[in-house]
């Protein structure tokens, strides 16, 4: 059932355009820790100083096309660029987790079962070290849109659950972050009041993001 906090800001979430929102990085201070990484140098020209989810929908449907790892990869570190932006650990967080041993197939499996649309398979089998689910599912939101499931995968991290618990007053989603079920279960409702609103998933998303913001 639709929470009647989101009903009453319909108008809201409707008029919201996720695909803008932008978010400023320093190129010098992620080179610092990824040193003479290509796929740094890739982004760093094509979205200078700052990174935007419609840029990162362009590379998913890139990697989408092409399969290849090089273009999985671009969408992980364009993720973790708009994910930590200026918050200082965040190249070096990102560095671990590019240095776990066989992120690379981690990461082409992971896009590999996010485009076949098996999400509770990919959650389960994830891991890079240093990188949660708050960050790990910005990955696999960018690369379900890219893909276009008609019922991409979101991004769940600590703001929308906590507007989740009090804003919209569910509580289907568990409070350990490491919870497969939960994250398919929250997709479908998610993408259920998206119905009910008239709007993209995104859009409840990002406006439960918002809300915990403020």
């Amino acid at each position: 059932m639709l929470p009647e906090k989101l009903k009453k800001a319909e108008v809201i979430i409707q008029r919201l355009q996720p695909e803008t929102q932008s978010i400023s990085y320093s190129v010098e201070k992620w080179q610092r820790y990824l040193g003479p990484d290509q796929d740094l140098e890739f982004l760093a020209p094509t979205c200078p100083c700052q990174i935007s989810r419609g840029d990162l929908f362009r590379l998913a449907a890139n990697a989408r096309g092409s399969g290849s790892l090089e273009d999985i990869r671009r969408v992980f570190l364009g993720a973790m660029l708009w994910g930590f932006g200026t918050v200082g650990y965040g190249p070096w967080r990102t560095q671990q987790m590019l240095a776990t041993r066989d992120s690379g197939e981690m990461l082409q499996s992971t896009f590999d079962l996010i485009a076949e649309n098996r999400i509770e398979e990919a959650y389960r089998g994830f891991g890079l070290d240093w990188c949660g689910s708050s960050f790990f599912t910005k990955f696999f939101y960018f690369s379900g849109f890219g893909c276009r499931l008609p019922r991409y995968p979101l991004i769940l991290d600590a703001y929308v659950r906590k507007s989740l618990g009090s804003f919209a007053e569910v509580d289907f989603v568990s409070a350990s972050r490491w919870d497969p079920r939960g994250y398919v279960r929250y997709i479908q409702v998610m993408h259920e009041w998206a119905q009910e609103l008239n709007c993209e998933a995104h859009n409840i998303e990002l406006f439960l993001f918002s809300e915990a913001r403020t």
